[in-house]
């Protein structure tokens, strides 16, 4: 093979990787608080930063996006009660698109993910629809036995698009859980998520999130990654032609 042809195809196949493995982040919201819950045990925050105006909601994602918040919950001076819940996930105003509904021992029935059709947000635990089914209940908790959980706990849950629908991963006090393949109505899918949301139930009455971080990561369109393909060969050719003085690109020669 010719060498400069060689040498083409060669950068072609080193900057290929890196123009489709790009992904993009925008912080939705960043290092945010909430230690006031209202009465119906509610802390909602709507996000500082929109998503993206073509992935304003679930039925826009394209496989490979990705939203996921981080956030620490600090309980204090809470009993041993395990008959209330801890809800959170994301909302388009009151209507829940998807959360994790967590009792917090371990001989709770009912942790799982779940979605929300309705606009009362109050609902977002118990009356929310499991997404994975019966079958994934007490897959979750915050401590083995809850005497009581008064500590301070790092959580995060994702949501990203496949081929086949949705994978989720939550993680909370150093146990990691994934979920795969869900999927939600197109009610669901069709809401405009603008904000994340938290239950709190009355048995977890002291209750503090901090260091609450949300984020959206979209995987570049196909357009995009190819024109990176192309600036990088060319780039990489310049390079090469620089350094040599000689060096011209002839598929005919």
């Amino acid at each position: 093979m010719n060498q400069r042809i060689f040498i083409f195809f060669q950068s072609l196949a080193l900057i290929t990787p890196f123009a489709y493995s790009h992904a993009e982040s925008t912080n939705l919201l960043e290092n945010a608080t909430i230690s006031n819950f209202d009465s119906f045990g509610l802390g909602r925050l709507t996000f500082t930063t929109s998503l993206p105006s073509d992935r304003n909601s679930m039925t826009e994602f394209q496989v490979g996006d990705t939203l996921a918040m981080s956030f620490t919950m600090t309980f204090d001076s809470v009993s041993s009660d395990i008959t209330d819940s801890l809800s959170f996930g994301f909302q388009q105003n009151d209507a829940t698109s998807y959360y994790a509904y967590l009792l917090p021992g371990d001989d709770a029935n009912s942790s799982d993910v779940r979605y929300r059709t309705g606009g009362n947000g109050r609902y977002m635990a118990s009356g929310g629809t499991p997404v994975t089914g019966a079958d994934a209940y007490n897959t979750f908790f915050i401590s083995n036995d809850f005497t009581p959980p008064n500590d301070t706990y790092s959580v995060s849950l994702t949501l990203s698009k496949t081929i086949s629908g949705y994978d989720s991963a939550l993680s909370i006090g150093g146990s990691s859980f994934v979920f795969t393949d869900l999927t939600f109505p197109s009610a669901v899918e069709e809401l405009d998520i603008n904000r994340a949301a938290f239950r709190n139930g009355d048995a977890l009455g002291n209750l503090a999130i901090t260091n609450l971080d949300v984020t959206f990561s979209t995987v570049p369109e196909p357009g995009d990654s190819a024109l990176l393909v192309v600036l990088g060969v060319l780039g990489s050719v310049l390079l090469i032609r620089k350094k040599s003085g000689t060096l011209r690109i002839s598929i005919t020669e």
